[in-house]
């Protein structure tokens, strides 16, 4: 299995709707971790160190935006 760039952090997945079309986005509030990795280890090491979620931006098929929110924990 081939390895890829993974973020880990705060984020959320969802569909934009516009009309009858779909498509896939990511909202990325918060990047914690940045490793290179197969689909299985990112699973794997998502769930073993508590992170909400982990994006693959080179085989996610959608739209990636990044929030301005201020960190909530700062």
């Amino acid at each position: 299995m081939e390895k890829h760039l993974v973020f880990f952090g705060r984020m959320e997945f969802g569909d934009f709707v516009k009309g009858k079309d779909s498509f896939p986005m990511v909202i990325l509030h918060e990047i914690e971790a940045q490793l290179v990795m197969t689909e299985i280890e990112a699973d794997d090491f998502m769930v073993e160190h508590g992170y909400d979620g982990y994006l693959i931006p080179a085989i996610f098929e959608g739209e990636i935006l990044f929030s301005n929110k201020e960190q909530e924990h700062e």
